[in-house]
């Protein structure tokens, strides 16, 4: 079922739709990610805030993410994401929406819309193309899945063509700590960070008890720094998450 939670007067998490999505409210409204499956989430988020939601902008490719552009005018990715942000994966095509024609967004590229400011940050990580978007306007890092609650996936291109199964390598644990760092350099610029699943808002703090993860599994032996498919979700990283930023 879709709900609505606010994140701020001008921010809401929208759940229940494959993924969590963020509308950004204000002069120009749009929506961050879009999810999949039967929900009309346009006309849910334009019933909720009474205005027109015209845009969308998709952090990666994931059909989870992306499976309802085609319900908006404006769509916002980079190129890498749109050419495999059309793979239903394992979702029913026909409850889809994928017919749009994207706009191209680039590494540290500023959107206005009206008096907000969100500027583009290319990941490549969690999925080839990816981005996080950072809220100038209200200090939010929407990070869609390159951080979690829970586990981080680096995983390969999804196909881009017929009969495709990778279209690139995952990033390496190495390449993850290496955005981990840069993301943290900023960290004086946002107070929360919303994600795509698994619980949000999270502490920025969460990026210092990443970078130590990565330390971890880069420290067990036989572990190559240049291993290109891992999930973050080792054994002791929930201890380290009720060490670090539980109350």
């Amino acid at each position: 079922m879709i709900q609505a939670e606010p994140i701020t007067k001008t921010t809401w998490r929208i759940r229940g739709c494959g993924c969590d999505c963020y509308l950004v409210d204000g002069e120009v409204p749009a929506l961050i990610d879009c999810g999949c499956g039967e929900v009309q989430i346009r006309q849910f988020c334009e019933a909720l805030i009474q205005k027109p939601v015209r845009t969308v902008i998709c952090t990666h490719a994931h059909i989870d993410h992306t499976g309802q552009c085609g319900l908006f005018d404006q769509v916002y990715m980079t190129e890498r994401t749109a050419a495999s942000s059309r793979n239903a994966m394992d979702e029913d095509p026909a409850k889809l929406h994928l017919e749009y024609a994207p706009v191209f967004v680039q590494d540290h590229q500023i959107l206005k819309l009206g008096q907000r400011c969100l500027e583009i940050l290319r990941c490549d990580c969690h999925a080839p193309g990816n981005i996080v978007i950072l809220d100038h306007t209200e200090r939010i890092l929407y990070a869609g899945d390159e951080l979690d609650a829970d586990q981080v996936l680096l995983l390969p291109g999804f196909a881009e063509k017929a009969g495709q199964f990778h279209s690139a390598p995952a990033a390496t644990v190495s390449d993850y700590r290496r955005l981990l760092i840069q993301l943290d350099q900023r960290c004086g610029e946002f107070d929360w960070i919303c994600t795509g699943h698994n619980g949000s808002p999270l502490k920025p703090e969460v990026l210092t008890v990443m970078i130590e993860l990565c330390d971890r599994i880069l420290a067990i032996p036989g572990i190559s720094t240049t291993q290109t498919y891992i999930s973050l979700n080792e054994a002791f990283q929930r201890q380290i998450y009720v060490d670090c930023l539980h109350d």
